[in-house]
């Protein structure tokens, strides 16, 4: 893993290099390993290159970036792995001499072989087994070439203006530049109130954006060029018998993912996606012990929690892994204001913070960490995939109930604690998110739930264009997971406070030819014998009964418990200041309103009030 940036300086405006070096400096957590830059000048502009890099294959000093080619015509900034680099080396003509084991002089090397035409590129890209985001100097036609991972796994933004196009790994790269000016976009504020994060390609800063598709820039002309992503003929008919290619397929991902010159551990939940990783790995390392590491709240909160810890230690037990236990407990509300103000864009998801709590541990002792990340979105995870089928099955007439169902909910007692607590809340959920409209049911679905307004976004609206059918709506509902839910939030989350601590974080899930299978697989069918059946069938062939059949219950903590324990804390004096600017963008006297109600037992506003107070410390920190 690696930070990347970036300074085209169109009409060489910049007379030092101090602008590259504070953005080296800005993301140097990325890759504290090795530091450097270059810059490269013409007649008319200059381009600096700077990067960080944390070394995990070739640890020599030779495998360093800017990486310059051995004909010194093309430049490549990277940050991520190519796992099949290898087999990509042996295709490669017998013209070029390596001077490293790494993957970044075969990626390098790779794309110079298949620059010459859109659609070669495109193919090229495609063959690419990994997680990544590089720019390419190509000096030769005077363009760069950008490119990020198919499930954006690895991030990379830019900004630009008329004199300058900058590109980092990190907003607070491109912002330490100090050649843009910062300022706030309220339209994606209005997103994060509603969905939890900035939709992309905007972002929290106006001017900002993060790359999608492939492209070519022109330094001559100061465009952006399209590539068409490269598309596979759907073959794959007998989706029946997906199983075993699954297995086989998983298997080989964590054989290439567990491929490291440093040590490489795991995140281990308990549940069904890492515990299955989990029975895997040792499979492929049966003489080593892998270092596995969980989270656990106290026993006391268990109702407002999660069981993960019961299970995560049995898990490591079964499989044995070496256990490393984090506490979670109510003194951790102090740290979280400054959490929340270091982070890159707010993300309203209390993940977040229980990943940078693994990360922070695991760091100690491992390099690399794999995680269960987009098992979730793409086997049919989440409570919110099985409630939807539910609702499109029984649409003729679940829509004429829907005012008896509504009022129902307000007689269901989820704020204190009871044995049945969890259910209420489930269904209290469910009947408020409920509509006559799906596609508004699904963004309900999606959604913070104090705002039940919230218009549907031309995102999604472009996502179920010419839908009609119950089907037909469970297929795009898993495609909005799959596009922006998962990259936005879970693979921001990942990658961020992973590296915000030295960590490579791996997902083996997400290899391209385990989604290639998946991909194929109609959602009905990935939820006809329950959530993540498919998995869950793997991992009881492997004595998991008893993680394959716990209820799901998130990776969560007791945050809210913590605020009633504790209610003149100082966070929730924050909401009650006036003057704040969260309250330019959202009621002071609803959040008010919500908040007395949380506190006082009568309804649980636990991932509203994460959310507003995450939004209004990092405002108060960057604006």
């Amino acid at each position: 893993m690696c930070g990347i940036n970036l300074i085209l300086d169109k009409h060489q405006k910049l007379w030092d290099h101090a602008p590259i070096l504070a953005m080296n400096e800005a993301i140097r957590h990325r890759g504290p390993d090795a530091t450097d830059y270059l810059i490269i000048h013409t007649a008319e502009r200059q381009i600096l290159l700077g990067h960080n890099r944390l070394k995990i294959l070739d640890l020599s000093d030779q495998a360093n970036q800017p990486f310059v080619s051995n004909c010194g015509n093309f430049i490549l900034l990277y940050n991520g792995e190519i796992y099949n680099y290898e087999e990509l080396r042996q295709k490669l003509p017998k013209k070029y001499t390596f001077k490293t084991n790494s993957d970044t002089e075969v990626l390098i090397y790779w794309l110079i072989e298949h620059l010459d035409g859109k659609k070669i590129i495109s193919e090229a890209l495609a063959q690419l087994h990994g997680m990544y985001a590089f720019v390419l100097l190509d000096r030769q036609k005077d363009r760069l070439f950008i490119a990020r991972d198919p499930h954006m796994i690895k991030p990379l933004y830019f900004a630009e203006q008329e004199n300058y196009l900058i590109i980092s790994s990190e907003i607070k790269g491109i912002l330490a530049s100090g050649l843009i000016p910062k300022q706030l976009n309220t339209v994606q504020v209005q997103n994060y109130l509603c969905f939890k994060y900035a939709l992309k390609p905007e972002t929290f800063f106006q001017g900002v954006y993060e790359f999608g598709k492939a492209v070519f820039y022109d330094l001559q002309k100061n465009i952006f060029q399209t590539i068409p992503a490269y598309t596979q003929p759907p073959d794959f008919q007998a989706y029946n018998y997906a199983l075993l290619p699954i297995e086989a397929t998983l298997q080989t991902s964590l054989r290439y993912q567990i491929q490291a010159n440093v040590p490489v551990g795991l995140f281990l939940s308990g549940g069904v996606d890492s515990t299955l990783l989990l029975a895997l790995m040792t499979e492929l390392k049966p003489h080593e012990k892998i270092p596995v590491f969980s989270l656990a709240n106290l026993q006391s909160e268990a109702n407002f929690g999660t069981q993960d810890y019961h299970f995560a230690r049995k898990a490591a037990e079964q499989y044995g892994g070496e256990y490393v236990e984090v506490s979670v407990n109510q003194d951790h509300l102090q740290e979280l204001p400054q959490f929340w103000m270091q982070m890159d864009q707010p993300i309203a998801d209390g993940a977040s913070y229980l990943t940078h709590l693994l990360s922070q541990e695991a760091v100690k002792s491992v390099k690399v960490v794999l995680s269960g990340a987009g098992a979730d979105e793409w086997f049919g995870g989440y409570h919110r995939h099985w409630a939807y089928r539910k609702y499109l099955q029984h649409y003729p007439w679940l829509k004429y109930l829907l005012p008896f169902l509504k009022n129902s909910a307000r007689f269901v007692q989820d704020g204190l604690e009871h044995p049945l607590r969890k259910y209420g809340r489930l269904y209290k959920k469910f009947v408020r998110q409920i509509d006559s409209n799906p596609l508004q049911t699904w963004v309900n679905f999606m959604q913070i739930q104090t705002n039940p307004a919230c218009a549907v976004p031309q995102i999604i609206k472009e996502l179920f264009v010419e839908v009609s059918q119950p089907s037909d709506f469970l297929g795009k509902a898993f495609q909005a997971d799959r596009e922006l839910f998962l990259p936005l939030d879970v693979l921001k989350i990942s990658d961020e406070m992973s590296m915000r601590h030295s960590l490579e974080l791996r997902v083996p899930y997400l290899d391209d030819q385990v989604i290639d299978i998946i991909a194929r697989i109609p959602p009905e069918y990935l939820l006809q014998k329950g959530k993540k059946w498919l998995l869950k069938k793997i991992l009881n062939r492997r004595q998991g009964q008893a993680y394959t059949q716990r209820k799901k219950e998130g990776f969560g903590m007791p945050f809210g418990h913590w605020l009633r324990q504790n209610p003149q804390n100082d966070l929730i004096y924050k909401l009650r200041e006036s003057n704040h600017l969260l309250f330019e963008c959202i009621d002071q006297a609803f959040v008010l309103q919500c908040l007395k109600a949380h506190l006082s037992g009568k309804a649980d506003f636990s991932q509203e009030l994460w959310a507003w107070l995450g939004l209004g410390y990092w405002i108060e920190n960057r604006f």
